[in-house]
């Protein structure tokens, strides 16, 4: 399914930025979406002057100056999980970060629930670019060696989840040649909850549930 054909609405200004706040609160929307690594052609003029590699613990003081909202416990337990954060440098400068998890169970936080990844599934997630480099292409160079180290692991796609309302991310997909699987709803009233999946491919979907539950 094009992206396109599902998201276009929200460019007209139906929803203002207050009202869609309130709306979130109580009901959000995620599209499912999927690329085939078998099929992902590296960049064939990357931008020059960067360095992408895997962050590991030496590299913390650097993440933290990048990503400050974030506490040094959340990434010491993420990499305790196996999931793994590459990064673009330039110099001495980190610019661009992206996480990548291969477990079964990766947390949802926006839905409050897991999505359960299929045999040969990657999930990446949060990724962040500095306001000063975005658009010179350093995400593509991410991506790159993300998906030619989880091909050479025998992963076979990459499935993430996108905010409908977040018009930057879905664009990011778009561009990355993304295709939508589906679309997860979750409505919140009070201790009331329900999560609706649809799926709007024939491509195998992964499962969600409730966080914390077998």
């Amino acid at each position: 399914m094009n992206l396109d054909r599902r998201v276009g609405w929200r460019r007209s200004g139906l929803l203002p930025t207050l009202a869609m706040k309130i709306l979130t609160t109580f009901y959000r929307r995620m599209l499912v979406v999927a690329l085939s690594i078998e099929e992902w052609s590296a960049a064939p003029e990357p931008p020059a002057g960067f360095a992408v590699r895997l962050l590991g613990l030496d590299d913390l003081r650097a993440y933290l100056r990048l990503r400050p909202d974030q506490g040094e416990s959340v990434i010491r337990a993420r990499l305790a999980l196996g999931d793994r954060c590459f990064g673009v440098w330039r110099g001495p400068d980190l610019l661009h970060t992206g996480w990548v998890a291969t477990r079964s169970a990766c947390p949802v936080p926006y839905l409050e629930h897991e999505i359960r990844l299929l045999p040969g599934d990657v999930h990446p997630y949060d990724h962040h670019t500095r306001a000063d480099a975005r658009r010179l292409g350093i995400a593509r160079l991410r991506m790159d060696a993300v998906f030619e180290a989880c091909r050479s692991e025998g992963y076979r796609r990459s499935v993430g989840v996108v905010a409908w309302e977040n018009a930057t991310a879905i664009a990011a997909a778009r561009a990355a040649s993304y295709h939508v699987l589906g679309l997860v709803s979750r409505a919140r009233f009070g201790r009331w909850r329900r999560l609706r999946v649809e799926r709007w491919s024939d491509e195998p979907m992964p499962a969600f549930v409730a966080a914390g539950r077998e």
